[in-house]
C-alpha cells in the first residue's frame, strides 16, 4: 500500500499557504475577516467598504465606538480574482479555488449585504437584517452532534 502522508502534507500545506495569502492581501487593502477556516475566509465588506462598529476594533466610527474596516464587494473580487489564477486545476472541472458563496445573493442574483458573529472557526451565524428582526442565513452545525433541536427546519429530520 501506497503511503500517502507527503501528499496529505503538501494538502494541509497548500490550504495554509492560501489562507496567509488571503489574509496578506486582505491587509493591503487595510481590511479585516471575521473568521478563517481550512479553505476559506469570511471577509468583512460591504457595497462600497466601510468602517463597522466593532469591539476591539483599530479604528473609530463618529460617535466614538471602536470600529475595523470592511472592504468592498469589488475589492472582494479582485482578491478572488487574483488568487484564482493561482487555481493549478482544470477550469472546466473546478473553474475557481475562492468564490464568493451563493448565500451573498439573493434570490434574483442581486448581492445583499449580511452580517455575522463568531466565536470561532466553526462556531458562526451569518444573518441578514430585516426591519425589526433579523433572518438566519448560514448558521454553523459544527460540533452539535450531541443535540438535536427538534423543530420545522427542514434540515432537522427525525430517521426511522
Amino acid at each position: 500500500m501506497k503511503d500517502e502522508t507527503p501528499k496529505r502534507r503538501l494538502e494541509t500545506a497548500g490550504g495554509r499557504l492560501m489562507l496567509a495569502i488571503l489574509e496578506k492581501l486582505v491587509q493591503e487593502k487595510q481590511g479585516s475577516y471575521m473568521l478563517t477556516d481550512t479553505d476559506s475566509m469570511l471577509f468583512v465588506a460591504s457595497e462600497h467598504g466601510n468602517l463597522v462598529p466593532c469591539a476591539g476594533g483599530k479604528h473609530n466610527v463618529p460617535d466614538g465606538t471602536p470600529a475595523i474596516k470592511a472592504i468592498s464587494w469589488a475589492e472582494v473580487d479582485e482578491i478572488c480574482n487574483k488568487l484564482n489564477k493561482l487555481n493549478p486545476y482544470s477550469r472546466e472541472i473546478i473553474p475557481d479555488i475562492l468564490k464568493i458563496e451563493d448565500s451573498n445573493f439573493d434570490r434574483n442574483g442581486k448581492q445583499h449585504q449580511l452580517y455575522g458573529l463568531a466565536v470561532s472557526a466553526k462556531r458562526y451565524v451569518i444573518y441578514k437584517r430585516k426591519k425589526n428582526d433579523i433572518e438566519i442565513i448560514k448558521p454553523s452545525e459544527h460540533g452539535l452532534g450531541i443535540v438535536f433541536v427538534l423543530d420545522k427546519c427542514s434540515v432537522y429530520k427525525l430517521l426511522d
